[in-house]
Protein backbone atom coordinates (compact mmCIF):
# COMPACT_ATOMS: atom_id res chain seq x y z
CA UNK A 1 0.00 0.00 0.00
CA UNK A 2 1.41 3.38 -0.98
CA UNK A 3 1.05 6.56 1.02
CA UNK A 4 -1.91 8.80 0.32
CA UNK A 5 0.13 11.29 -1.66
CA UNK A 6 1.72 8.60 -3.83
CA UNK A 7 -1.58 6.82 -4.42
CA UNK A 8 -3.21 10.13 -5.37
CA UNK A 9 -0.46 10.73 -7.94
CA UNK A 10 -0.86 7.18 -9.24
CA UNK A 11 -4.61 7.70 -9.71
CA UNK A 12 -3.99 10.90 -11.67
CA UNK A 13 -1.44 9.11 -13.84
CA UNK A 14 1.49 11.24 -12.64
CA UNK A 15 4.92 9.64 -12.29
CA UNK A 16 6.01 8.79 -8.74
CA UNK A 17 9.67 8.88 -7.74
CA UNK A 18 10.65 5.52 -6.36
CA UNK A 19 14.04 4.07 -5.65
CA UNK A 20 13.06 0.46 -6.12
CA UNK A 21 10.17 -1.41 -7.72
CA UNK A 22 8.66 -2.24 -4.34
CA UNK A 23 5.83 -0.10 -3.04
CA UNK A 24 6.77 1.68 0.17
CA UNK A 25 4.54 3.17 2.83
CA UNK A 26 7.07 5.75 4.00
CA UNK A 27 6.90 9.40 3.19
CA UNK A 28 10.61 9.58 2.36
CA UNK A 29 9.91 8.72 -1.27
CA UNK A 30 7.52 11.63 -1.52
CA UNK A 31 10.24 14.04 -0.43
CA UNK A 32 8.56 15.05 2.83
CA UNK A 33 10.31 14.86 6.15
CA UNK A 34 8.06 13.78 8.94
CA UNK A 35 10.45 14.65 11.75
CA UNK A 36 12.29 17.83 12.50
CA UNK A 37 16.10 17.47 12.52
CA UNK A 38 17.38 16.65 15.98
CA UNK A 39 19.69 19.66 16.19
CA UNK A 40 16.90 22.10 15.48
CA UNK A 41 14.76 20.35 18.06
CA UNK A 42 17.48 21.12 20.61
CA UNK A 43 17.75 24.70 19.37
CA UNK A 44 21.17 24.23 17.75
CA UNK A 45 22.41 24.92 14.24
CA UNK A 46 25.40 22.56 14.44
CA UNK A 47 26.89 20.13 16.90
CA UNK A 48 28.83 21.79 19.76
CA UNK A 49 32.56 21.14 19.99
CA UNK A 50 33.46 18.29 22.29
CA UNK A 51 36.57 19.90 23.77
CA UNK A 52 35.11 23.23 24.85
CA UNK A 53 37.78 24.04 27.42
CA UNK A 54 36.23 27.18 28.90
CA UNK A 55 32.93 25.47 29.60
CA UNK A 56 34.58 22.48 31.29
CA UNK A 57 37.33 24.49 33.01
CA UNK A 58 35.85 24.48 36.54
CA UNK A 59 35.30 20.74 36.34
CA UNK A 60 38.88 20.18 35.23
CA UNK A 61 40.74 22.54 37.54
CA UNK A 62 38.79 22.70 40.77
CA UNK A 63 39.21 19.91 43.34
CA UNK A 64 36.63 17.16 43.62
CA UNK A 65 36.27 17.59 47.37
CA UNK A 66 37.42 19.80 50.24
CA UNK A 67 38.48 19.08 53.79
CA UNK A 68 36.39 20.63 56.55
CA UNK A 69 39.45 21.71 58.52
CA UNK A 70 40.74 23.79 55.56
CA UNK A 71 43.64 21.61 54.42
CA UNK A 72 44.41 21.86 50.70
CA UNK A 73 43.27 18.91 48.64
CA UNK A 74 45.90 16.88 46.78
CA UNK A 75 46.09 17.38 43.03
CA UNK A 76 45.09 14.54 40.75
CA UNK A 77 47.43 13.11 38.14
CA UNK A 78 45.60 14.91 35.32
CA UNK A 79 45.75 18.22 37.21
CA UNK A 80 49.51 17.83 37.73
CA UNK A 81 50.02 17.00 34.05
CA UNK A 82 47.91 19.97 32.99
CA UNK A 83 49.80 22.26 35.36
CA UNK A 84 53.16 21.07 33.98
CA UNK A 85 51.93 21.43 30.40
CA UNK A 86 50.71 25.00 31.07
CA UNK A 87 54.06 25.84 32.71
CA UNK A 88 56.00 24.51 29.71
CA UNK A 89 53.75 26.41 27.29
CA UNK A 90 54.26 29.60 29.31
CA UNK A 91 58.04 29.15 29.27
CA UNK A 92 57.98 28.63 25.52
CA UNK A 93 55.77 31.69 24.94
CA UNK A 94 58.13 33.87 27.01
CA UNK A 95 61.17 32.53 25.15
CA UNK A 96 59.59 33.12 21.74
CA UNK A 97 58.48 36.67 22.61
CA UNK A 98 62.02 37.48 23.76
CA UNK A 99 63.36 36.13 20.47
CA UNK A 100 60.86 38.30 18.59
CA UNK A 101 61.94 41.42 20.49
CA UNK A 102 65.61 40.62 19.83
CA UNK A 103 64.86 40.08 16.14
CA UNK A 104 63.06 43.45 15.95
CA UNK A 105 66.02 45.21 17.57
CA UNK A 106 68.47 43.42 15.24
CA UNK A 107 66.39 44.44 12.19
CA UNK A 108 66.44 48.10 13.27
CA UNK A 109 70.22 47.98 13.83
CA UNK A 110 70.71 46.30 10.43
CA UNK A 111 68.69 49.06 8.72
CA UNK A 112 70.71 51.74 10.49
CA UNK A 113 73.94 50.02 9.44
CA UNK A 114 72.75 49.87 5.82
CA UNK A 115 71.94 53.58 5.86
CA UNK A 116 75.39 54.42 7.31
CA UNK A 117 77.17 52.25 4.75
CA UNK A 118 75.28 53.94 1.89
CA UNK A 119 76.17 57.36 3.26
CA UNK A 120 79.83 56.40 3.58
CA UNK A 121 79.86 55.11 -0.02
CA UNK A 122 78.31 58.35 -1.26
CA UNK A 123 80.79 60.50 0.65
CA UNK A 124 83.80 58.49 -0.55
CA UNK A 125 82.96 58.83 -4.25
CA UNK A 126 85.07 61.10 -6.42
CA UNK A 127 83.86 64.67 -6.44
CA UNK A 128 83.91 66.94 -9.46
CA UNK A 129 86.39 69.83 -9.55
CA UNK A 130 85.13 73.10 -8.25
CA UNK A 131 86.54 75.28 -11.06
CA UNK A 132 85.86 74.65 -14.68
CA UNK A 133 88.39 75.60 -17.37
Amino acid sequence: MACSRCSAQLLRGLPVKTISRAVSTTHELCGKRTKEPVLRKWGLEKFPKEDNYNRLRPLLELPDFTYLDGRPTPLTKQQLERKEMNYNLTKRIVMLTKEMEEAKIAAVKRKQGDVKSRESILTSKLKPKSTQL
